[in-house]
């Protein structure tokens, strides 16, 4: 991830009346820290398709997964082409599609975190 790209996402957030409620940041996952009780990360991360990557990648999902266990409250999306992503992030989805990414055979995957407590006021 680059800055350029949180740049383009941030201006399609605020294109889209949504920028106050989403984070962009830059920064390796084992760094990364979910803000609140409850929320959802949704990713698209690389997909270890080129020379050199596929073990950083890999652990990229393992750290993900790892963030992810210790936010159980929170909810997940992830795209990905690697057939074997449930087993690095150490969980098997709660729900998963096959998809197309161009032509990249993709699966969108759902791990879904609980239901926020109502707030009855």
């Amino acid at each position: 991830m680059d800055e350029e790209a949180i740049e383009v996402a941030r201006e399609n957030a605020i294109k889209a009346g949504v920028d106050d409620c989403i984070e962009f940041s830059v920064k390796p996952c084992q760094e990364a820290k979910l803000i609140g009780d409850y929320g959802c990360m949704i990713t698209n991360p690389p997909y270890g398709e080129r020379i050199g990557e596929l073990k950083e990648v890999e652990q990229l999902y393992r750290d993900m997964g790892e963030l992810m266990r210790t936010n159980p409250t929170w909810s997940a999306y992830v795209i990905t082409s690697m057939e074997y992503f449930e087993s690095l992030f150490g969980r098997k989805a709660d729900a998963k599609r096959k998809l197309f990414n161009g032509r990249i055979k993709i699966d969108y995957y759902q791990f879904f975190g609980p239901k926020p407590p109502r707030n009855n006021k």
